[in-house]
């Protein structure tokens, strides 16, 4: 494992207890994320091995040991997905700059099938690529229990040089496979789903995904990708990931039915 000396870090980086995750960029573009007692780096770096798998664009993320001041921290290392001239938009920004403010009353199809709109729109983009583009991420979401994926944590890119838009990688997992990596029991398992909320649409995973017609063929697309269930028990990731991946397919599976 690549092992990256930090000793002129000097700000603190939380303890075991307190969840601070301490994060910085290295002169070379490079994200630098550390563990917090959730194993946020981790996660990372599982979601990133599950999601290419799968088949989808994600920020690659490599675990580490960082050196700080003589105390070994497990991180991962993150190149930054910009390339020159590139200026980042967020979901949040996009719907902002659109004057659309969603109510209550809005229902999560709706919602986004708005900013699907919005994007193509603003960008360019056809319709039809950022729908999957979106429904990729909310699938996977799904899957993994991400429950920080907010307006701010999936965006566009505009290229001042080439004047042209692209939409960017999926990255942020750090907080999904419901917050543990213990392979848990069913009724464990079961506990910590009933408790767990989606972003950004919706904070019932089930409405949050859109619509299932659209989720079904996502959805088996990427299992195509992957081998099946098979092929997820084959990743390089903790077992405890897998099998919350794997109970999930077949509540997603079962809600599709």
């Amino acid at each position: 494992m690549q092992v990256l000396q930090c000793d002129n870090i000097n700000s603190s980086l939380g303890t075991d207890g307190s969840g601070a995750q301490y994060k910085f960029w290295t002169d070379s573009r490079t994200l630098v994320k550390f563990n917090t007692r959730s194993k946020e780096a981790q996660k990372e770096v599982a979601a990133y091995k599950l999601g290419t798998a799968f088949g989808l664009p994600c920020v690659s993320y490599t675990e580490i040991d960082a050196l700080v001041n003589g105390k070994t921290h497990r991180a991962c290392l993150s190149p930054s997905f910009l390339v020159d001239g590139d200026v980042e938009m967020t979901a949040n920004e996009l719907l902002d700059s659109a004057g659309y403010y969603p109510t209550q009353n809005v229902s999560s199809i709706e919602y986004i099938n708005r900013l699907i709109n919005i994007i193509s729109g603003y960008t360019g983009i056809a319709t039809g690529f950022v729908q999957s583009w979106l429904y990729d991420m909310l699938v996977f979401d799904y899957l993994i229990c991400n429950s920080d994926r907010h307006l701010n944590n999936f965006e566009v890119l505009y290229n001042q040089h080439t004047g042209t838009y692209r939409l960017a990688p999926y990255f942020d997992h750090g907080l999904s496979f419901l917050g543990t990596d213990a392979s848990l029991t069913k009724l464990e398992f079961e506990k910590r789903v009933r408790k767990y909320k989606s972003k950004p649409f919706s904070t019932n995973p089930n409405k949050n995904i859109g619509d299932l017609a659209i989720v079904r063929s996502i959805f088996e697309k990427m299992l195509e990708n992957i081998g099946g269930i098979s092929g997820i028990k084959a990743l390089d990731i903790p077992d405890g990931y897998k099998l919350t991946v794997i109970r999930r397919s077949e509540q997603l599976n079962k809600l599709l039915s």
